[in-house]
């Protein structure tokens, strides 16, 4: 992955957390009245999944699942980021073994890398 990419995500996360904030008021307040603001950014729901990558107001990164979920926490690395992109888009990589996760990982880092961005462009149209 270049630096370019890595970074144009950051700045597309800044710009959607802005917007919620924009939407939202101080995320503070909301937080305690109504719980975390939060936007879907990728989701599997039109394949008849369940899982979807959020991206919170208060900057962290969390994958929610049909039974469970679990926080990517605010700066996740990036192979963590498109790890959790690539079992929400593709349906059999939780079934893979450890070697072969990482060699989809590798093969198809500039498409889910790729994929990832125009998912955070289009959370952030939607807030537009």
């Amino acid at each position: 992955m270049t630096v370019g990419a890595e970074e144009r995500i950051q700045d597309l996360k800044e710009l959607i957390i802005t917007k919620l904030k924009e939407r939202g008021g101080d995320p503070a307040i909301r937080l305690q009245r109504v719980g975390y603001e939060a936007i879907r950014i990728a989701s599997n729901e039109d394949a008849g999944g369940w899982d979807t990558l959020v991206l919170h107001v208060n900057g962290s990164w969390s994958v929610k699942l049909a039974m469970s979920g679990y926080s990517l926490g605010d700066k996740p690395s990036f192979t963590a980021l498109i790890q959790a992109f690539a079992n929400i888009t593709n349906s059999s990589f939780d079934t893979l073994g450890e070697t072969q996760q990482a060699a989809y990982l590798s093969e198809q880092q500039k498409s889910l890398t790729n994929g990832l961005i125009t998912c955070l462009e289009e959370a952030l149209q939607k807030l537009s």
